[in-house]
């Protein structure tokens, strides 16, 4: 008995000397006792990662995130959190019981959340898409930010407006800045023009006028149209077919009347070129 009275004070002390000369009890592989937090946010296209995108003036394109919270063993001067809560700035990723832009609430482990959203180039100006993910404790643990780089390809479009042939076609009356001086010096008395319009692209180009005193816009009409453009102070503005289809008259597509000057923008591809003014009588002409 007493051997065994021995063995087992043998086993008391040893099992305090662990306690008192710093021996750690053991714990299961993997487990964190201290849990401190990262998180990092990555963009994909078609599982391909991005930092920037060149789209076309219009185009969408679906943009893949990916936010991962890693729970670790805190380091040396980290203070642990049992769990966190995780916030997204993209407002779109909350569920139906979260608040606006809330990824989780009180999360005790390691998890990976995905979304997705489009990203659409609606001008020809490049622009930036970020978003940032936070884990937050009472205050801000850590955080990703992910930016995204936006370039836009559009056509170079130009319009222009000349001086043209009268409804025959055979002549360019004298009135005019390509016959100067013309009978008055103006641009173009008679308001016989050519109205154009050009592309860097491949599209097709359509030409529009602006009566400019009543805001009134007429077309579209293909590149290369001519017409005749009157300033009548006081009408409804207006546009009527002129010429003739079976004589020699045809020349000229319409007559526009308006209560200002002409100006006339070209449009392709969904681009619009700046306005060029194609002035005639009374002053500015």
């Amino acid at each position: 008995m007493k051997v065994a009275r021995k063995v087992l004070l043998i086993g008391a002390l040893a099992a305090l000397a662990t306690v008192v000369f710093g021996g750690a009890p053991s714990v299961a592989t993997g487990q964190i006792l201290h849990p401190c937090w990262d998180i990092d946010k990555s963009a994909s296209v078609s599982g391909t990662p991005v930092t920037g995108l060149t789209l076309t003036l219009g185009q969408t394109v679906q943009v893949d995130y990916a936010v991962a919270v890693t729970k670790r063993e805190c380091r040396a001067g980290e203070d642990p959190n049992d769990s966190v809560d995780v916030f997204d700035s993209y407002l779109g990723v909350s569920g139906p019981l979260l608040p606006p832009g809330t990824l989780a609430l009180h999360l005790e482990d390691s998890q990976t959340f995905r979304y997705s959203r489009n990203i659409t180039a609606e001008t020809c100006d490049p622009f930036e898409v970020e978003n940032t993910a936070r884990v937050v404790d009472t205050v801000e643990l850590d955080r990703d930010t992910v930016t995204i780089e936006v370039e836009v390809v559009c056509d170079r479009v130009s319009a222009s407006c000349t001086e043209t042939t009268n409804p025959h076609g055979q002549t360019v009356p004298p009135a005019g800045s390509t016959t100067l001086p013309g009978p008055r010096g103006g641009q173009n008395e008679d308001g016989f023009y050519l109205i154009s319009g050009t592309t860097s692209g491949t599209g097709s180009v359509q030409v529009f006028v602006v009566d400019t005193g009543s805001g009134t816009v007429f077309g579209p009409y293909p590149s290369g149209t001519k017409i005749k453009y009157t300033e009548a102070n006081g009408a409804t503005p207006n546009e009527k077919k002129i010429g003739s289809t079976n004589g020699q008259a045809g020349a000229v597509l319409v007559h526009i009347t308006g209560t200002g000057d002409a100006a006339v923008y070209a449009v392709s591809n969904g681009v619009q070129s700046p306005l060029v003014f194609c002035l005639v009588p009374p002053p500015p002409k």
